[in-house]
């Protein structure tokens, strides 16, 4: 059929094949299948449809309950809400949906825009951005995304890996890893995470908490505070934090620059220059470094071994 034209219900049929338009429907209810369409357009419900395969576009619907698959749509515009899907594949965009909640994938999407929440997700792959959701909460894995953006907060992710940034996110909380990140950026906290690995750059965050190690970064710039960590390793320099506290040991920074205090660490190795800092207390050894300069005070050092020239010290302390 050409087209079907301002129907209140079409109910209970096996299949509707290779029409070029439904317009105007109140409901579609208990059908197999919908096949072939150019467009649905402006249908209040679609209900218990085993498969919506190859449509053009989807506009204007309140609902897509219990669909078992949506397949090869090129956009999904103004549902309020995807509920119970078992997959959404090759859409090239979603666009205004206030959730999309219990889907066990999303794969090969261009963007997702706009949406409240998503919840509950398996995973989302190979996206290539996923700007202004409130929140991602409670995914398995979150894979080979360019970027997230302007996201209040991610939690309970497994893992993010492959992003080519993080940015504007409020909170990232009980992550297990972040992966091969290029920069996250104005992130008020990361908390309880196991390891961040290969990040280039980490700017502007309040606070790193209780994290196991921090590796190969090259910069970690304006933190307020570094807390609990096991061990820094391989940082090019650490600028502007107030403080470094509980740290197992730093190891082969180039420069640590305006720090207020570094407190109870085990060992200092290998740096190139440590300046302009108020206090350095209760460090069981300095080892291997050029140049300390304008410190206020050193108290309670057991050592300090192979220094080339310590520089405008107000008082050494119990060493």
């Amino acid at each position: 059929l050409d087209s079907i034209t301002a129907l209140d219900s079409i109910a209970a049929l096996d299949s509707i094949t290779a029409l070029d338009s439904v317009t105007a429907l109140d409901s579609v209810t208990g059908l197999d299948s919908v096949t072939a369409l150019d467009s649905v357009t402006a249908l209040d419900s679609v209900t218990g449809l085993d498969s919506v395969t190859a449509l053009d576009s989807v506009t204007g619907l309140d609902s897509v309950i219990g669909l078992d698959s949506v397949t090869a749509l090129d956009s999904v515009t103004g549902l309020d809400s995807i509920t119970a899907l078992d997959s959404v594949t090759a859409l090239d965009s979603v666009t205004a949906l206030d959730s999309v909640t219990a889907l066990d994938s999303i794969t090969a999407l261009d963007s997702i825009t706009g949406l409240d929440s998503i919840t509950a997700l398996d995973s989302i792959t190979a996206l290539d951005s996923v700007t202004a959701l409130d929140s991602i909460t409670a995914l398995d894995s979150v894979t080979a995304l360019d970027s997230i953006t302007a996201l209040d907060s991610i939690a309970a992710l497994d893992s993010i890996t492959a992003l080519d940034s993080v940015t504007a996110l409020d909170s990232i909380t009980a992550l297990d890893s972040v992966t091969a990140l290029d920069s996250i950026t104005a992130l008020d906290s990361i908390a309880a995470l196991d390891s961040i690995t290969a990040l280039d750059s980490v700017t502007g965050l309040d606070s790193v908490t209780a994290l196991d190690s921090v590796t190969g970064l090259d910069s970690v710039t304006g933190l307020d505070s570094v807390t609990g960590l096991d061990s820094v390793t391989a940082l090019d320099s650490v600028t502007g934090l107030d403080s470094v506290t509980g740290l197992d040991s730093v190891t082969a920074l180039d420069s640590v620059t305006g720090l207020d205090s570094i407190t109870a660490l085990d060992s200092v190795t290998a740096l190139d220059s440590v300046t302009a800092l108020d206090s350095v207390t209760a460090l069981d050894s300095i080892t291997a470094l050029d140049s300390i300069t304008g410190l206020d005070s050193i108290t309670g050092l057991d050592s300090i071994t192979g220094l080339d020239s310590i520089t405008g010290l107000d008082s050494v302390t119990a060493l």
